[in-house]
């Protein structure tokens, strides 16, 4: 399979790849780019085998349609729409091997008794809400006859728009100066919205209240009314078309308690924003504030739901039901560690149990690669109900999770030093079901510190090949390599950690699978002249000649770490509301009373144009512990205050941190939890473009991104490059900071382009690396 190169549009890398598969390469081309980055987001959601027959509800746009067939050839997509017209276009127009378009109601999809392995719902149940006279009734009869054409253990997205929390509470709209024509749009629509209801029940509160600034305008409405308002008062052509229409229909519970009725567990729920319209819609436009003059932040622009349906009585979610008062702790051991050098001391989590990951995979004709997972662990620690934890970006999950399966250490190393295909055979038998190919052995993988500061744990990561074709437990489910990483990438497997195991097993295979996605690309920083001394990989070689920092095991206690015992609750649907059929006791830590914290990227470029990223030396006491050395390599980082309650607030309160402004903080991907067996702590990961002339960050040391790669290589650093590799791919083709990062391919230092997140091929196809 030829690499593909250089491509720098999204429709030049969907065009050549549509022509080789279907021979007409102007479809893509017709679609928009807006609608193909939608159509990006909703697949990248969609984690099921290959050959899943996948349903999409509400496909008048047939573009939207065929742009997320195109995006998974290896699903097999019907496009139901009661409109025929549409249906004709699409069957017409839009052919392809792995779409067909049907008219069909959208409550009765399986009217010829046939099931599917996926749903998409896409901006449908706000209209079937709002054409049902508002009647929250209509949607849970829709939802309930669609979970009757999916098949048990199948999936559902809902793509539509989220009421947000509590709703009804006021909150104040504050206009700038100029801003007549929106103000007057606001009046209008508050006198003229939910049109079906009688006239005299039309429209919602609204009053002008005294502005707080001079040459403002203040306005006070419930908080829903006000979203309602900003999601569509760009829409200029459709401003009164879409007038009937409710979009935020439902809160985050009511969608979650909907989908219980209808036999179905929430697995990920979350608001999403899309930058590049609140940057040219939102900002500056208006503000929204509570009534005590705090900044609300921006409403979400759409709304992600991934639901599973499961047999009656099946687990809904996980969490945290009561503390246990006890001084001993289940499953975890608290050491404090003290380094000899400084005298600082550092408290360490150890657990009572370490494990190997596993990670099997099959490779087909076409170079194709299915990596087996386990679905559907339990890792209710990460709905802990702790007073002053913030959900700062709304993300929920179930409890349930994807993870790669593992084997206590001691069975592992034991099986794995007799070095036998025998024992290869007998343990991936016991553990997954699967059947390794004849004669294979297990290769090693990586090794991951998740957080060498105060986490006892090195992930060890072994592959193996396995045949296709044998059916593993019923709880391990083979999906393509290229399927999970998308899954990543937006949010919904909040596991960095496979991204770098898959990652690393594509390189071993000499493959490369591209197709990361995001609408936030870093800030691009000034020129300035950098005062911190660029790092070299000589000067690094010679770190590892040097005296080694030790830590020692100090007596006492230091509370840096909060352990807790509490009971985690399994829950069940009965009787019309979640129930609990079982619990379990786990004891997990908060590390310095905080849930949140920030991983910051550092981007400068020096006097000659050169982008440089910067890191930091850190003693940490785990490496110590395997017989490692205690200098690494990491990305500096803080945590976010409990006051902290959404992202807005964070980039606000990281550009104050490193003095420069919010619009130079920018998100580097979703966040991620930092080990899910021991900590519900979440990482959100930022880059900021420094300040000429700001706060100097005192312990940076710089280097050119084109040459982490190979710094991260040596052997006294840390696996935080995924962060590098992210930022490279999310900077497009015409900017100066993807010029500066062209010629690091993350896989094998060439003069090779890394597909950027601009640019998303139709089926995401697997590069054949050359030898080097």
């Amino acid at each position: 399979m030829q690499s593909i190169r250089k491509e720098t549009t999204f429709s030049k890398v969907s065009a050549s790849l549509a022509d080789r598969e279907l021979g007409d390469a102007d479809l893509l081309s017709e679609i928009s780019e807006i609608v193909k980055l939608k159509a990006f987001n909703i697949i990248s959601h969609l984690l099921m085998p290959s050959g899943s027959k996948v349903a999409i509800i509400g496909s008048k746009n047939v573009t939207l349609s065929y742009a997320i067939a195109s995006l998974n050839p290896r699903m097999n997509f019907t496009a139901i729409d009661l409109d025929p017209k549409a249906v004709k276009r699409g069957n017409d127009r839009f052919k392809r091997p792995n779409l067909k378009f049907k008219k069909k109601d959208i409550a009765h999809i399986d009217e010829d008794g046939e099931k599917y392995d996926a749903i998409i719902n896409v901006d449908i149940l706000h209209e079937a809400y709002s054409a049902g006279n508002y009647n929250a009734r209509i949607v849970e009869s829709v939802l309930e006859a669609q979970f009757g054409a999916l098949k048990t253990g199948g999936s559902m997205l809902i793509y539509d728009h989220v009421e947000p929390p509590q709703g009804e509470a006021f909150v104040l709209m504050e206009f700038p100066e100029g801003k007549d024509e929106d103000i007057e749009r606001l009046i209008w629509f508050s006198e003229h919205a939910r049109p079906l209801h009688p006239k005299g029940c039309r429209g919602f509160f609204l009053e002008e209240i005294s502005p707080r600034f001079p040459k403002t305008r203040l306005f006070r409405m419930p908080h829903k009314w006000a979203c309602e308002y900003v999601l569509r008062k760009d829409t200029t052509s459709l401003w009164k078309a879409s007038l009937s229409q409710e979009l935020t229909f439902f809160d985050e519970r009511a969608y979650r308690e909907t989908i219980w009725k209808c036999g179905g567990r929430v697995q990920y729920s979350a608001p999403q924003w899309n930058n590049r319209r609140i940057k040219s819609c939102f900002q500056g436009q208006f503000r929204l504030l509570d009534e005590n003059g705090q900044a609300l932040g921006f409403p979400s622009t759409s709304y992600m739901l991934v639901a599973q349906k499961i047999e009656k009585g099946g687990e809904l979610r996980i969490r945290e039901h009561r503390p246990v008062n006890s001084d001993t702790l289940s499953d975890i051991n608290i050491t404090a560690m003290r380094n000899d050098k400084t005298g600082e001391v550092q408290e360490v989590v150890s657990m009572n149990q370490n494990y190997t990951e596993v990670l099997a995979y099959a490779v087909d004709s076409a170079n194709r690669v299915t990596v087996f997972v386990e679905e559907n662990v339990d890792k209710g620690i990460i709905n802990t109900r702790k007073p002053g934890i913030k959900n700062i970006d709304g993300r929920s999950w179930s409890g349930h999770m994807v993870c790669v399966p593992k084997v206590p250490s001691d069975v592992f190393n034991e099986a794995h030093a007799e070095d036998s295909p025998r024992k290869t055979i007998e343990l991936m038998r016991e553990y997954t079901g699967l059947e390794t190919v004849l004669g294979e052995k297990f290769e090693e993988g990586p090794k991951f510190y998740p957080a060498p500061d105060y986490i006892e744990d090195r992930i060890e990561t072994y592959f193996t090949q396995v045949k296709s074709d044998v059916q593993g437990r019923k709880s391990i489910k083979g999906y393509d390599a290229q399927d999970l990483l998308r899954a990543i990438h937006c949010g919904y497997v909040p596991n960095i950690r496979l991204e770098m195991q898959i990652n690393a097993l594509l390189e071993k295979l000499g493959l490369f699978v591209g197709g990361i996605l995001s609408d936030e690309a870093p800030a691009i920083p000034a020129k300035q002249a950098v005062e911190e001394i660029l790092l070299t990989e000589e000067e690094l070689e010679e770190k590892k000649f040097e005296k080694k920092t030790k830590f020692t095991k100090a007596r006492g206690k230091y509370d840096q770490l909060r352990a807790k015992n509490s009971v985690f609750a399994r829950e069940a649907f009965d009787d019309g509301h979640a129930s609990r059929i079982g619990a379990d006791e786990m004891s997990y830590v908060i590390n310095n009373d905080c849930i949140n914290k920030a991983v910051i990227l550092p981007l400068t470029r020096d006097l000659s144009g050169d982008v440089l990223a910067g890191f930091q030396f850190q003693e940490v006491p785990v490496p110590n512990r395997y017989g490692g050395d205690s200098t690494m390599l990491s990305l500096p980082g803080f945590n976010l205050p409990p006051e902290i309650k959404n992202i807005d607030q964070a980039k606000r309160f990281i550009a104050e941190k490193l003095d420069t402004s919010p619009e130079m903080v920018s998100q580097l991907g979703p966040s991620y939890f930092e080990h899910m067996d021991v900590t519900p702590q979440r990482i959100f990961p930022f880059a900021v473009a420094m300040k000429p002339g700001g706060k100097s960050w005192t312990k940076g040391r710089y280097a050119p991104v084109s040459k982490l790669y190979r710094i991260n290589k040596l052997d006294c650093t840390d696996s935080f490059l995924w962060v590098i590799g992210l930022t490279q791919k999310m900077c497009g083709p015409d900017s100066d900071l993807y010029a500066a990062y062209s010629n690091m391919d993350m896989h094998n230092i060439r003069d090779e382009k890394v597909t950027p997140m601009s640019t998303i091929s139709s089926d995401g196809g697997y590069s054949k690396k050359e030898p080097a």
